[in-house]
């Protein structure tokens, strides 16, 4: 005679704490992954005022030598 799991007393008492367990898991997976975009954003924001600040330097330097 074989027990299945599910007729087990504390099958219910696994599988919520298996549900839970994942549920926690998934919401600390999307709060990191919430914080590693917020530093990319800033990130790249910083470079592209960076090449925006190099790119008109560059261009004043340019008007400069041709006079």
């Amino acid at each position: 005679m074989k027990h299945a799991l599910e007729t087990s007393r504390i099958f219910p008492h696994i599988a919520w704490i298996l549900i839970a367990g994942f549920a926690l898991f998934t919401w600390t997976l999307t709060l990191h992954l919430k914080t590693e975009m917020k530093s990319m954003s800033a990130n790249v924001d910083n470079i592209e005022s960076t090449l925006y600040q190099m790119n008109k330097d560059s261009k004043r330097t340019e008007i400069k030598t041709q006079r």
